[in-house]
C-alpha cells in the first residue's frame, strides 16, 4: 500500500514544478524610463518620444509555464497637439515567445518579414521585423508599416501618403 502512495506523491511533486522561460539579455529592450528617441521624416519633420514607463514580469500559462515579459509605454513628447492626440497608445510588449506593438493607429500588422540587419541613419540594427497591415481595410491616411527591433522598439513608421519617419537619434540617460 505504501508504494502507490509514494509514487502518487512523487508524481504530484513533479507535476508542481514550474518552467521559466527568460528573454535573453541580447533581446531585451535597451531603453529605460526617461530615455528619448527622435524620428526624422522624409519632409525633415522631427517626432520626439519619451519612454514613460517600463515594467517586467511573467505571463503564466497552465499555472506552470512562466514566460518573461517586458512592457514599455512610450509617449509623444513633441509640441504638435494633433500628434499628441494621435500618439496616445504607444505600447510595446516583449515576451519570450513574441511581441505586440501598438504605435499610433498601427496595431500588429498581418504581414511580416525579418531582416538580418538594416542600416538607418548610419546605425546598424540587427534582427529587424518589417510589419505591414492590410491597407485595403483602413482607407484613412494611417500608419501601415513599421520596422521594429526587439532591442530598440520602433525604428521606422510609414504612412499611406508616402511620409516616412526613421530613427534619427536617441538620448539615453
Amino acid at each position: 500500500m505504501k508504494k502507490p502512495l509514494i509514487i502518487a506523491a512523487l508524481l504530484l511533486f513533479l507535476g508542481a514544478c514550474n518552467e521559466y522561460y527568460y528573454i535573453p539579455d541580447d533581446m531585451k529592450f535597451k531603453y529605460n524610463e526617461g530615455d528619448t528617441v527622435i524620428f526624422k521624416s522624409t519632409k525633415n519633420d522631427l517626432d520626439t518620444f519619451e519612454v514613460k514607463w517600463k515594467s517586467q514580469g511573467f505571463d503564466v500559462h497552465d499555472k506552470q509555464y512562466y514566460y518573461e515579459m517586458e512592457r514599455i509605454g512610450v509617449k509623444y513628447a513633441g509640441q504638435d497637439s494633433v500628434r499628441k492626440r494621435f500618439f496616445i497608445n504607444n505600447d510595446i510588449l516583449l515576451a519570450t515567445n513574441g511581441f505586440l506593438v501598438t504605435w499610433g493607429d498601427f496595431q500588429n500588422g498581418n504581414k511580416s518579414f525579418l531582416h538580418d540587419s538594416i542600416k538607418i541613419n548610419g546605425r546598424k540594427f540587427i534582427s529587424v521585423y518589417e510589419i505591414e497591415s492590410d491597407t485595403s481595410i483602413n482607407t484613412l491616411d494611417s500608419i501601415y508599416k513599421i520596422l521594429f527591433s526587439r532591442n530598440y522598439g520602433v525604428l521606422k513608421y510609414c504612412y499611406k501618403d508616402g511620409t516616412e519617419y526613421e530613427f534619427y537619434r536617441d538620448i539615453v540617460k
